[in-house]
């Protein structure tokens, strides 16, 4: 994801397939310099998402269980707080 969002806005308006097979050739074809860096990268957006939600696990539901779900929610648990972090944050954290 981090390799992809660097082309930001060259790749607005596309559709997501066509940005990600594109981005898939390209990525195939990049350096082992530049994959190195795209995997640090990532790396230390995944250690920042698990210091700012320690508890979250990824848990992916088909959509009729979402449905399902939705309706027996309560509205408070669906307006959980989320932290927002500003880009300088988070592109200080890699330093810490």
């Amino acid at each position: 994801m981090c390799y992809k969002g660097a082309y930001g806005e060259a790749i607005k308006g596309y559709l997501r397939t066509i940005v990600s097979s594109k981005c898939g050739e390209f990525w195939r074809t990049e350096t082992p310099e530049i994959r190195d860096y795209y995997h640090s990268v990532s790396h230390k957006a995944h250690q920042f998402h698990e210091s700012l939600f320690p508890d979250y696990k990824y848990d992916p539901q088909r959509k009729n269980d979402k449905e399902k779900n939705s309706k027996t929610q309560k509205d408070s648990e669906s307006d959980a707080e989320h932290e927002i972090v500003s880009l300088e944050e988070w592109t200080s954290y890699g330093s810490m």
